[in-house]
């Protein structure tokens, strides 16, 4: 057994587009270059399965923008992060409040 580690990460670029980038790795000394082939087969394999997925997504995104997503349990961790941001954002948005040297 190896210790492996895996990143994802996913940063938009426009509306409609972004870049995944992803990484695999493990230490040197405790994998071979056979194993080592052969994780990278399955992640670049599960990374375009997941392609063909987000495409497939952002074409019924596409038909019909104002239909409401239905979160599963697996959407909580980015759900929370959207609402997060949402707020910043909405509380970004708001005037300042007024200074106390112009007040009565």
């Amino acid at each position: 057994m190896f210790l492996r580690c895996d990143e994802q990460a996913v940063t938009p670029t426009t509306a409609r587009t972004a870049r995944y980038f992803y990484a695999t790795g493990a230490r040197t000394g405790d994998i071979s270059p056979a194993q080592l082939d052969k994780m990278f087969a399955v992640l670049e394999a599960a990374f375009h399965e997941d392609k063909a997925i987000i495409e497939a997504q952002q074409r019924v995104i596409d038909r019909d923008p104002e239909r409401r997503m239905l979160p599963t349990s697996f959407d909580a961790g980015p759900t929370r992060f959207r609402r997060i941001l949402e707020g910043l954002v909405a509380r970004e948005a708001q005037p300042a409040p007024r200074a106390a040297a112009q007040a009565e």
